[in-house]
């Protein structure tokens, strides 16, 4: 199998909306280690194509929850795609509904209270992750009349070393 050439993966990470701290890593990796270009390259893509890969895990109070969670769904998942370019069909959200006496939440809130736990490759700046949790605080309200104080959004980030998926999820 051979090894597509480093200007590929360049072209790759700029049409999947990737973070320009990949493209830099690249540029640096490129300047430092000149004589290793295949082997950047190889590595990039695996990187790149993990990077569309990200879990949710929605808590709220059952009746709550399973009133909205398709609506939810959709909302979230268009966060992602919109913010992070994750592809349309790379959907894994979990919801998990519970009974109110099961369910503390912080004074100040209300019955809608949810929790979001985004579960995501690292690599992206700071700056693309609060305009994800921004957008999903926006996309709330607007579209579930769910008030931002009543969402807590916690982004949990790992290297991709530690992801383990089948093989078909990588191509």
């Amino acid at each position: 199998m051979s090894r597509p050439p480093l200007s590929n993966v360049a072209f790759t990470a700029t049409t999947s909306k990737l973070d320009k701290d990949l493209q830099d890593d690249k540029e640096r990796y490129t300047t430092l280690h000149r004589d290793k270009k295949r082997d950047m390259a190889c590595h990039l893509i695996v990187v790149i194509r993990l990077q569309g890969i990200a879990m949710i895990t929605v808590y709220g109070i059952d009746y709550n929850l399973n009133a909205k969670k398709a609506q939810m769904s959709d909302v979230l998942h268009n966060c992602m795609t919109t913010v992070l370019g994750l592809p349309e069909d790379k959907r894994a959200h979990r919801f998990v509904p519970l009974d109110k006496t099961n369910f503390y939440y912080p004074g100040g809130r209300s019955e809608k209270y949810t929790v979001i736990e985004i579960s995501m490759i690292s690599g992206r700046t700071e700056e693309t992750k609060k305009k994800l949790i921004k957008q999903i605080f926006t996309a709330f309200e607007r579209n579930l009349a769910i008030n931002p104080v009543d969402v807590e959004i916690t982004i949990f980030e790992q290297p991709s070393h530690w992801l383990g998926i089948p093989r078909d999820h990588r191509r």
